[in-house]
């Protein structure tokens, strides 16, 4: 839940159950040394997986900060990344270190066979979401864009409020494809019948405030025009890849798991715990997208962890009940 020992520590002594913070460490260590090969096996099932969506949030390690500082390094930021893989099952992952969300990336398409094709890659424009060697579907997200508009409304209404309605159509399209439940490819074809034409319209506006010098290029909505014309393609994939989604809305939600983590906690003391944090939050937030009790799971796994050092696969949350009635013998 986003807390720390030391406040768990606090309230488990009020309710008159004592647990030192020190204990409660060492028995989420001793959970994570019993689940860690389901993470493992997670990463590789999510390299298999037709999309994902990632995107970075700030994190503090007290005992790798000060090595990444000692060492001299230029790169001494630490981050936690949030990742989302999308097929028949949803997987959510965490990465904290000094890596960025596209060498985490990276870390899981290794894993991934190029029979399969890139994949569908949803994150925001910062060249670090692309700092892997994978050739990866690039998607754009839109929100970004949006965004962007949305923030100098007070200072530019019409012409603000003239690109949100069209953005507002967009979304509009997007939420009737889903609703009626279409293929990726009727998605696709949808958005290309309805949203195509709103999209050059889009791009029409924004070359003509330049050519007529209506918006400087160097002002507030003139950075957000070009903003969108500089990122053109990626933000407009949805017209072009079936699958492709609008936004990175999902990894940002997902984030706000770390986010909580690190406004309760301040920090990480050692990479050890960080990685312990990762394994834990990525298996409850995993389970909590297949609508599976977190607390039961991680209780079926800590009792079978013999099971699964031999076989991790068979212990994801959207099977393990199943593989819990047909054990595989030690």
């Amino acid at each position: 839940m986003g807390l720390p020992f030391f406040r768990l520590g606090k309230w488990q002594k009020m309710i008159g159950v004592p647990l030192a913070p020190s204990t409660a460490w060492e028995r989420v260590e001793n959970l994570a040394s019993s689940i860690y090969p389901v993470y493992e096996a997670l990463i590789k099932y999510a390299s298999k997986l037709k999309k994902v969506h990632i995107d970075d949030t700030t994190a503090k390690i007290l005992d790798f900060k000060k090595e990444l500082q000692d060492s001299g390094l230029k790169r001494s930021g630490i981050y936690t990344t949030g990742f989302i893989g999308l097929g028949e099952n949803r997987v959510n992952l965490f990465f904290t270190g000094n890596k960025h969300a596209g060498e985490n990336l990276g870390r899981v398409l290794d894993h991934r066979d190029k029979q399969l094709g890139p994949v569908i890659q949803m994150s925001d424009a910062l060249a670090s979401n692309f700092a892997h060697p994978h050739d990866t579907l690039a998607c754009l997200c839109l929100s970004h864009g949006r965004r962007n508009f949305y923030d100098f409304l007070p200072e530019r209404e019409k012409e603000c409020h003239y690109i949100l309605h069209l953005f507002g159509k967009i979304y509009f399209h997007d939420k009737i494809a889903k609703e009626r439940g279409f293929t990726d490819e009727e998605r696709l074809h949808f958005h290309q019948k309805k949203s195509l034409k709103i999209v050059k319209k889009l791009r029409r506006w924004c070359l003509k405030m330049f050519y007529l010098k209506k918006i400087e290029p160097n002002e507030g909505v003139g950075e957000a025009i070009q903003y969108l014309l500089n990122n053109w393609k990626g933000l407009t994939q949805f017209l072009r890849v079936a699958g492709a989604e609008l936004d990175n809305n999902i990894a940002e939600r997902l984030l706000k798991r770390a986010i909580l983590h690190r406004k309760n906690s301040l920090f990480f003391k050692t990479r050890i715990g960080a990685y312990v944090g990762d394994i834990v939050m990525s298996l409850v937030e995993t389970c909590n997208s297949a609508r599976v009790n977190p607390f039961k799971y991680l209780l079926a796994l800590h009792q079978n962890k013999k099971l699964i050092h031999r076989s991790p696969e068979s212990y994801f949350p959207w099977n393990y009940q199943e593989t819990l009635l047909h054990p595989n013998p030690v």
